[in-house]
């Protein structure tokens, strides 16, 4: 895909700033809540708290480490995230970039919001070097799956088992050259 086909709408997607922080927090829970809803227990999902994840959100954005960015409605207010960095899989070299985490506002979806976040976080992963692109989905999530095999993603049979409170979340590595 050429590069000029890449460029998200700037208006649509911005680096975030510490004002954003709360906002990614809630928009972070909230899309758990949807998103995991039969993959991970209620009790679980309803003790989720906004500010654990604000203070995870409040760091990378004082680091720079992972790169957060916010896609914006038309009044510039959050409605979903990307963060981006170096892999952190274990068989990663440096050449291999990692999409860590994309979440919308589930009321917020279908308007172009994660595709301009997923093609601005390839971008920067490009723009920073990298030349492989790899992302972890939720084994039974299949609205990601779809999303994510619609731009152009590959599963690559690689699987692991994530510790979320007591349970055990299966996921699925998936893929891109850039």
């Amino acid at each position: 895909m050429p590069a000029t086909e890449l460029r998200p709408d700037p208006a649509q997607v911005r680096e975030a700033g510490i004002a954003d922080v709360a906002q990614v927090a809630q928009i972070h829970v909230r899309s758990w809540q949807v998103a995991y809803q039969g993959l991970l227990p209620e009790e679980l999902l309803a003790q989720l708290d906004p500010k654990q994840r604000a203070e995870r959100w409040n760091r990378a954005v004082i680091d720079g480490d992972p790169i957060l960015l916010v896609a914006v409605d038309g009044a510039d207010q959050p409605v979903g995230f990307v963060a981006v960095g170096a892999s952190r899989d274990d068989d990663a070299d440096g050449t291999t970039g990692e999409v860590y985490a994309l979440y919308l506002d589930p009321d917020r979806q279908r308007r172009g919001h994660g595709r301009a976040l997923l093609t601005a976080s390839v971008l920067h992963l490009r723009e920073t070097g990298f030349s492989v692109a790899t992302l972890w989905v939720a084994a039974g999530n299949q609205q990601a799956v779809r999303f994510y095999e619609d731009q152009g993603w590959e599963a690559d049979g690689t699987m692991r088992r994530d510790a979320v409170g007591e349970c055990q979340l299966e996921q699925h590595r998936y893929r891109r050259e850039l």
